[in-house]
């Protein structure tokens, strides 16, 4: 096969994958990204978006991946905590996260970003497992969201599990 080939299969997946990541989000755009074939960013208006991308290392896949920031009062809540608190915190995040089935990089001490991904092979991809491995990805997001709200909003003195803390 030559080049001409790959170009129009590369572009034939990046179409396919943006009219279905449009069906979740009102905007879909392209992302200028030297490291993919193609990146897509699908954006719901309110500031939350989801990347999609057939990565140049791994072209025979698609990543779908999500950043969560955490928030300077949560790092600063974060970096005040008892070393052994801070540990078993970031273990229960973790554990959290794994529960949906999605890789994760950054859930680690100290916490600033964590990239939550997963990928799919092109050639077993279907809309239905698009979607929902989209979803999936967003409700991860939702789930770290949460649990680092409910850690900034806590108590002081008490970890993910509200367990007391180590003096």
């Amino acid at each position: 096969m030559g080049k001409g080939h790959h170009a129009d299969n590369t572009t034939r997946h990046q179409q396919k994958f943006k009219g279905w990541l449009s069906l979740l989000f009102p905007s879909v755009l392209e992302v200028q990204d030297d490291t993919a074939l193609w990146h897509l960013r699908g954006d719901d208006g309110q500031g939350n978006y989801i990347d999609v991308a057939q990565p140049l290392e791994r072209a025979q896949m698609v990543v779908i991946q999500v950043n969560v920031a955490l928030l300077g009062s949560v790092k600063r809540q974060l970096s005040d905590l008892h070393p052994l608190e801070r540990k078993h915190f970031i273990c229960d995040l973790r554990l959290q996260i794994l529960s949906f089935d999605v890789g994760f990089q950054g859930i680690a001490d100290p916490l600033d970003i964590i990239m939550l991904t997963k990928g799919l092979f092109l050639d077993t991809v279907t809309r239905d497992l698009f979607l929902q491995s989209v979803t999936t990805i967003d409700r991860a997001r939702h789930a770290a969201l949460t649990i680092l709200e409910r850690f900034n909003d806590g108590a002081p003195g008490t970890t993910l599990a509200g367990s007391p803390s180590v003096s």
